[in-house]
């Protein structure tokens, strides 16, 4: 997949967090997150913050 050298590809989870925490009424969600390609340990701390941000 070419990609544009002027598009920044945001990281998921950081991206969700703040969504959710500049809106109350629309939820967020990852279509598809690969484990394998991922640091477990970021993972679960990424995904920890977005739900403290999110409010749940």
């Amino acid at each position: 997949m070419p990609l544009d050298p002027q598009h920044v590809l945001l990281e998921p989870f950081t991206t969700l967090s703040f969504l959710a925490g500049q809106t109350n009424r629309i939820r967020f969600a990852t279509g598809i997150t690969i484990l394998p390609q991922r640091n477990p340990v970021y993972l679960a701390k990424q995904a920890a913050d977005a739900d403290v941000i999110s409010g749940g």
